[in-house]
């Protein structure tokens, strides 16, 4: 049973405003959006279910409302210590190589707030500059080339010299040689989009280099970038989709494409602007780009568009065997839209798959079986895909379906 409101209110009012205060360095904007989080939380609550996380509720609440209030208004400093950058690491990991245990901790905090801003204010003018725009206002890197005239190349050296040069002032030793900034749970998230090339270089930087130390991961990329060539969207139909399944491991990619009817086309505009003047965070009260659902068996963990580009994402429901999300980040959206998709979740050693669309359209399964185990024999389905190196060969199966139509693989061993 939930508690009252005003309960909730009494226990959280001073956290929530230092959450808030921290960002900002004007008191008055930060009572108001102190109170502006209540407000939302007040009127979301009749929708909350108690699941123990109502502190993460309240702070992702307190972090939309700071983002969508403050981005782009130069006359407010933002203490954005703990904004995501383009890699969705945020700047104290990247200062410190550790996360911090609660983000929200008072005294860590303000000891951190309050040697990062020393660091940043003793950089010079260039190099304050830059961090102010991609860290503090939380810009992205191309808004912040445009706002100073430099190319997007130097925005990001000036920004990797910035870091090296606080780490230094903050006396944060050097990473030890061979340590990897990657675990393989959180490499697995971009091994396809890796094999696919279509990561931001700082990412594509990172997995790389956890890749030369992992020969594990290493050989799911290996097969997956054999794989991709024969993994095709059909545009003829309203949506096209696959899906893969890497047996005996906590991974999954799915993709799924649609086009944008040409009737549409002012909404398509629309879309984009709004997504344009809110720095690619997606307003609640303007705009809702769903991502479908998925058993509760798996969790979604990163999501990206056409060229690459990494979304912000959060359960918006579930029931007793699935869950849904929608995007909060996206920065645009194409008349060709392509959304590419991680999950994590050990699947069963099955030798089926399926998959019911639930519209018309184009699907394929792969499922990446261990070349150790030989080529299997497939039952039900395409083919077999055979790689040349990596550690998986790819049973199959891909069809047109239309309404309630299934998609089935079914494979044996000799």
């Amino acid at each position: 049973m939930k508690r009252p409101f005003e309960e909730i209110v009494e226990e959280n009012a001073d956290w929530i405003y230092r959450y808030v205060r921290s960002k900002t360095a004007d008191r008055e904007t930060a009572e108001d959006l102190a109170q502006e989080v209540w407000l939302r939380a007040f009127r979301a609550y009749d929708t909350y279910e108690e699941r123990g996380m109502l502190r993460h509720w309240l702070a992702r609440i307190a972090s939309n409302i700071v983002r969508n209030a403050l981005f782009g208004r130069p006359d407010i400093v933002v203490f954005s210590l703990d904004a995501a950058e383009e890699d969705e690491d945020p700047i104290l990991t990247r200062l410190a190589d550790r996360e911090i245990p609660d983000p929200l901790d008072e005294v860590e905090r303000r000891e951190m707030i309050a040697s990062v801003l020393s660091a940043i204010d003793s950089l010079p003018d260039k190099y304050r500059q830059v961090m102010t725009f991609r860290f503090l206002m939380d810009l992205p890197v191309d808004e912040v080339a445009r706002r100073m005239n430099i190319p997007a190349g130097s925005v990001k050296s000036s920004t990797h010299y910035a870091i090296e040069r606080i780490r230094r002032d903050l006396g944060i030793p050097e990473k030890e040689k061979g340590e990897t900034t990657m675990t393989c749970e959180k490499a697995k998230n971009y091994l396809f989009m890796y094999a696919k090339g279509k990561l931001s270089p700082e990412r594509r930087a990172q997995v790389a280099e956890h890749l030369a130390s992992c020969p594990h991961c290493r050989g799911i990329e290996e097969s997956l970038e054999e794989l991709i060539p024969h993994i095709e969207f059909k545009k003829e139909v309203p949506v096209s989709h696959f899906l893969v399944n890497i047996e005996g491991e906590a991974a999954s990619y799915a993709g799924a494409a649609s086009t944008w009817d040409l009737s549409t086309s002012d909404r398509f505009k629309e879309i984009n602007k709004t997504l344009a003047d809110h720095g690619g965070n997606i307003p609640e009260d303007e705009l809702t780009l769903g991502l479908g659902g998925h058993g509760k068996s798996i969790k979604l963990t990163a999501v990206f568009i056409n060229e690459g580009e990494e979304c912000g994402f959060e359960v918006c429901a579930e029931d007793e065997f699935h869950e849904y999300e929608k995007m909060t980040y996206c920065p645009r959206i194409y008349p060709y839209f392509e959304q590419y998709f991680s999950y994590t979740g050990k699947l069963p050693k099955a030798r089926e798959e399926r998959n019911d669309l639930g519209c018309d359209g184009y699907t394929a399964l792969y499922r990446a079986v261990p070349r150790s185990r030989g080529v299997p024999k497939i039952k039900q389905g395409n083919g077999v895909i055979i790689t040349e190196k990596g550690d998986y060969n790819f049973a199959y199966a891909a069809r047109y379906v239309c309404g309630d139509e299934t998609c089935v693989l079914r494979y044996e061993f000799e």
